[in-house]
């Protein structure tokens, strides 16, 4: 089984076709995980990584760093791949490199993302209390990532969801990063500056709590 996946990492296609032909288990997996079609989605082979899904291979197998074949896609910057991998990826999987996105403030994954058709509203990162974290928005307002912030908002992000540890809204972490700009774009994309944290305080008590001159004068 090792001799297939030899091939693949060697893009031999005729070795390739042969293995296939002979009926070898196209979800081998080598000492680490590695799938022929991980190998080939971090190759950036288009054509052999279309000959494995159809030939069963499965895009939804994980190696022993947790990664699929999308995020072997993701890694080598193929993004033909990852647009063709994208619509066979259970949906938590997606969850799962969209929110790492945000974190480590890749933009242009982001937007790949959600030209997808990405829900980022459905998705959260775990909380301390709660299986309900941060929204990815909350996560990017944290950042300081107005590009992305922009990019959220632009394709539905809710800014009234809250976090499920502490009931803060995007527009309250956007108040206690005193971070003007944020606070009058969540507010002209509808966030409502009345919902009460955990605390029971709206962002204009926060502002006031941390004496944010310019953030109250936006909230009154």
């Amino acid at each position: 089984m090792e001799d297939l996946i030899e091939s693949i990492i060697d893009l031999d296609v005729e070795r390739i076709q042969y293995f296939l032909s002979e009926d070898y288990d196209v979800n081998v997996q080598n000492e680490s995980g590695l799938t022929p079609l991980m190998a080939v989605s971090g190759a950036g082979n288009l054509d052999l990584v279309q000959l494995l899904i159809s030939n069963n291979a499965d895009p939804n197998i994980f190696d022993l760093d947790g990664d699929n074949a999308l995020g072997h896609a993701i890694f080598s910057k193929n993004w033909e791949i990852f647009r063709y991998l994208y619509p066979l990826i259970h949906e938590h999987v997606k969850d799962y490199y969209f929110i790492g996105a945000v974190q480590d403030e890749n933009n242009y994954l982001v937007q790949m993302f959600l030209n997808l058709g990405y829900d980022s509203n459905k998705c959260y990162q775990a909380g301390v209390w709660g299986e309900n974290g941060m929204t990815a928005l909350m996560l990017a307002v944290q950042n300081r990532n107005i590009i992305i912030v922009r990019m959220l908002l632009e394709h539905g992000a809710d800014p009234n969801l809250v976090d499920g540890d502490t009931q803060k809204t995007a527009l309250m972490f956007a108040v206690e990063s005193n971070l003007a700009e944020l606070v009058n774009l969540l507010i002209s994309k509808g966030a409502d500056p009345h919902v009460l944290d955990d605390q029971n305080r709206t962002p204009l008590m926060r502002a006031q709590e941390l004496n944010y001159t310019q953030i109250i004068s936006i909230l009154n």
